[in-house]
């Protein structure tokens, strides 16, 4: 006996509606993983700038106090503040977003 259902506009409706979901869900899985390895990114980027930022101020160390040390220690502590930021930005993805509850 066939379906009185399955040939209904409300039945065509409901199947729409299933597959957008899904897709959205799908789409919402990939986006967490592009964020993520963006989160990864960053934070491989800002432990790049602090150990560059450690080797100006380890070299300047030895040098005199003049203008161009005052040059390198302001790309050493700019590097360091850029280094942070990027750090902090590394930390979005974990920020209390829950993937497994949804969204209201």
């Amino acid at each position: 006996m066939k379906d009185p259902v399955s040939g209904s506009t409300y039945n065509r409706i409901y199947q729409h509606i299933k597959k957008f979901a899904k897709n959205g869900d799908n789409y919402c899985k990939e986006l967490i993983s592009v964020l993520q390895q963006r989160a990864d990114l960053e934070k491989r980027y800002a432990k790049g700038l602090l150990r560059l930022a450690s080797k100006i101020t380890k070299a300047s160390t030895s040098i005199v106090k003049n203008s161009i040390f005052d040059g390198w220690n302001c790309v050493s502590q700019e590097m360091t503040f850029t280094a942070d930021l990027h750090g902090w930005v590394s930390t979005w993805p974990s920020m209390g977003w829950d993937d497994s509850e949804p969204l209201s």
